[in-house]
């Protein structure tokens, strides 16, 4: 089974849905408790998730996130490079404060609590015991997309992690 963790009303490919507010997912669970038994899902796709953990909660989920996996097991991460953020803020671009602070008008789980640059992802993969296949900073357009029926016209970082065997 693949999860798609987080995807509100998106659809990546062929991936179960699993968000905790978005009633179209297919499955209304938490991230951070997820009601598989261990090493049951092949694949996951987290998009922009994580930044909307509290930095306690960040771990939790990554390692919840590898308990399900099997070995040998790819997670792909798309999160908001913070890097980037800051410079739109600078440049007054007018995407910045939703970059930076997620939505701020109070939709349930929406909210951005934590933001990394690339460095500081990778560092963060790593703690949660993953192998980090690779990091990149991509900017996500409708014709370059990560995936999905969403995409974020921002940059983003784009991490591929695997469970060790």
């Amino acid at each position: 089974m693949k999860l798609d963790i987080g995807s509100q009303a998106a659809r990546f490919r062929d991936y179960v849905t699993v968000d905790l507010y978005a009633p179209e997912a297919d499955l209304r669970a938490d991230a951070m408790a997820l009601p598989f038994r261990d090493a049951s899902i092949t694949d996951i796709w987290a998009s922009h998730i994580l930044e909307h953990f509290r930095p306690s909660q960040v771990q939790l989920a990554l390692r919840e996130w590898r308990r399900v996996l099997v070995p040998g097991g790819i997670a792909r991460i798309a999160i908001p490079d913070l890097d980037d953020a800051c410079r739109a803020w600078l440049e007054r671009r007018p995407c910045a404060m939703s970059m930076i602070f997620g939505d701020f008008e109070g939709q349930p789980g929406q909210t951005h609590y934590f933001g990394w640059g690339p460095l500081e992802l990778r560092e963060e993969l790593l703690v949660a015991g993953f192998e980090v296949l690779s990091v990149q900073t991509i900017r996500e357009t409708a014709e370059h997309n990560l995936g999905g029926t969403y995409w974020h016209n921002m940059v983003n970082i784009f991490a591929e992690v695997r469970k060790p065997a």
